[in-house]
């Protein structure tokens, strides 16, 4: 089981997922090429795809939900709320 760092943010209404550790889980992306995604700075970036069903352990919760692909650093996982 491979731990991941997450983070939480409130002013986004999607989940990602870093798409090198989305490759790792064997995750099927399907592809989504005219999906952008704006950063912080306003700057936009190309999306990988969607995966459908990307099963996250958090003590006892178990969290099974889409995320979107993206090349990002410093977390594996962004959750939006």
């Amino acid at each position: 089981m491979k731990k991941v760092e997450m983070s939480t943010d409130s002013s986004n209404t999607h989940n990602f997922i870093n798409y090198n550790l989305s490759s790792l889980l064997d995750c099927f992306i399907y592809l989504a090429p005219k999906l952008h995604v704006m950063i912080i700075d306003g700057d936009t970036i190309n999306c990988a795809g969607k995966c459908h069903s990307i099963k996250l352990n958090m003590e006892e919760y178990l969290l099974e939900n889409p995320m979107i692909a993206i090349q990002m650093g410093g977390v594996d996982v962004v959750l939006g709320v």
